[in-house]
């Protein structure tokens, strides 16, 4: 059953946003499982690594589904409130990008965004990405010494800061994406000195990108 007043209105719009949305990914023949990793922040901590969902529009309605039946009778309908703006408010961006921008859209293969925290498969630190390559942008030195890798030098690197809780002295490193391992459940953020001239804070889970790199990188949320 849908929501009353207001609620209905806001659920109704996010069902029919979300249907365009997934339609212009379509459209596009791109595939709908990067979009939807854009909008797992949407969800509670602990909720956005488990499921699978076939598209965006599967994902909204469980996280309406979660809310209606976790929260409390007298907190149920602003909960839902919050979040549907919130939901509302990504839609339409990512809409946006679809329509006016989806020639700028990244290469199939880069999968992460930039403020994805992440831990090195490797060597285990934390870390955020900063910036992405559609392939490997270093020297050969600095190949010789971190490779071979598993998956060439034409997958995705990304550029990442390193949590200075991991490696005292502020790090910047370039890591491939075979080594990087997302994570979504995250509660605090990457802490480093130049975490400000890329972001402007830390939600749900992930760093939020300056509006000035946004203007750099269209497609990353």
């Amino acid at each position: 059953m849908l929501p009353t007043n207001p609620l209905r209105k806001i659920t109704m719009d996010l069902l029919r946003k979300t249907k365009r949305l997934d339609k212009l990914i379509i459209a596009r023949s791109r595939n709908p499982t990067r979009e939807v990793g854009k909008f797992r922040r949407l969800l509670p901590a602990g909720e956005r690594s488990k499921h699978d969902f076939a598209n965006v529009r599967d994902l909204i309605c469980y996280l309406m589904r979660f809310n209606a039946i976790t929260s409390a009778d007298s907190k149920k309908n602003q909960k839902l409130l919050n979040d549907s703006f919130r939901a509302l408010k990504l839609i339409d961006q990512r809409v946006h990008f679809w329509e006016k921008h989806g020639d700028c859209q990244k290469p199939e293969h880069v999968n992460l965004d930039l403020g994805q925290v992440f831990r090195h498969r490797i060597q285990g630190f934390r870390g955020v990405i900063i910036q992405w390559f559609p392939e490997c942008p270093s020297s050969q030195a600095w190949i010789r010494d971190a490779g071979p890798f598993e998956h060439g030098l034409e997958q995705a690197f990304y550029r990442t800061l390193v949590d200075i809780n991991d490696k005292p002295k502020p790090h910047m490193t370039v890591a491939p994406e075979e080594d990087i391992i997302p994570l979504h459940d995250e509660e605090e953020g990457v802490l480093h000195p130049m975490c400000a001239d890329y972001f402007s804070h830390f939600e749900n889970g992930r760093h939020i990108i300056l509006e000035s790199i946004r203007e750099m990188y269209p497609d990353d949320t």
